[in-house]
């Protein structure tokens, strides 16, 4: 996202590794990336010219990504997200880094997104959905925060979701309970070092992987297919039932790591990957 210089360095840096390893090697590089990263290699690849990314980039792989957000982020800046007797120290890093509120749920009419009717915190007097972010930093005392979060909301990376115009593959998992609404019996207090502690941690219908909700996941099966065809550019997206949040990136993650290692290093297609995802419903 547009989060000032340090985004900006990180992005040049990416570049320049980038192309030192195409020209030592000769060879297009793969971009992978888990969890939080996708959104940033995406960010990145937005800001390349096609010409650049044609010559340098042979895929974009993005596993168990995070596109339209999860309520895991929004109950850490609330109240930590840990070992239970960590959660004051969780809550400030949460708070620390403008990633967590890059990973709020994203506020949307669509079935990837979370609309008005989508409420995942709960208080005695009042509820909080995407469309309440600043009602509810304000009733947290955080609102030194509330400028950072509408610079995220709008930036155009996640906002727009282009696609990143390279041969991609999106990974993920799905059928495990995922949380997603979490209810406090006690009003919130506008006092930054208060830690509400939430009575109610109960998961999403849709499942996900553990992490993410699966509408979260889907978001770049519903948008980029033609997009990408139309750029030229290959695009998969495969899901695996029962597999944990970023678990295809490491060899235990089994028939994940194997298809993706098939299609990036041999160009072979999977024999019985999940071409057609869960269906999500409005």
């Amino acid at each position: 996202p547009s989060a000032g210089r340090g985004q900006d360095e990180l992005y040049t840096a990416l570049q320049t590794l980038v192309e030192n390893v195409h020209k030592s090697t000769g060879q297009r590089v793969v971009l992978l990336a888990a969890s939080f990263g996708p959104q940033v290699a995406l960010g990145f690849l937005h800001r390349m010219t096609q010409a650049w990314k044609d010559a340098h980039v042979a895929w974009f792989v993005a596993e168990s990504p995070v596109w339209s957000g999860a309520p895991l982020s929004t109950y850490a800046t609330i109240s930590g997200y840990g070992y239970p007797n960590m959660t004051g120290f969780y809550r400030r890093v949460a708070l620390s880094a403008l990633s967590t509120q890059w990973l709020f749920p994203r506020a949307g009419a669509s079935n990837t997104t979370w609309s008005q009717s989508d409420v995942f915190v709960q208080t005695p007097n009042r509820n909080y959905t995407a469309y309440d972010y600043d009602a509810l930093l304000h009733d947290l005392g955080l609102d030194a925060w509330r400028p950072g979060l509408q610079a995220i909301v709008n930036d155009a990376d996640l906002a727009r979701f282009d696609p990143p115009g390279v041969d991609t593959i999106v990974t993920y998992g799905f059928g495990l309970g995922t949380p997603g609404v979490f209810g406090y019996d006690k009003p919130f207090v506008a006092d930054p070092k208060n830690l509400p502690v939430a009575s109610v941690f109960q998961n999403i219908s849709e499942t996900g992987d553990g992490v993410v909700p699966l509408r979260s996941s889907l978001r770049s099966f519903y948008v980029w297919p033609g997009q990408q065809a139309a750029l030229g550019k290959r695009f998969y997206q495969w899901g695996y039932p029962g597999q944990p949040h970023a678990y295809c990136i490491v060899p235990q993650g089994g028939r994940c790591f194997s298809d993706v290692l098939g299609l990036v290093i041999n160009g072979t297609l999977p024999p019985s990957s999940v071409s057609t995802p869960p269906t999500v419903t409005e």
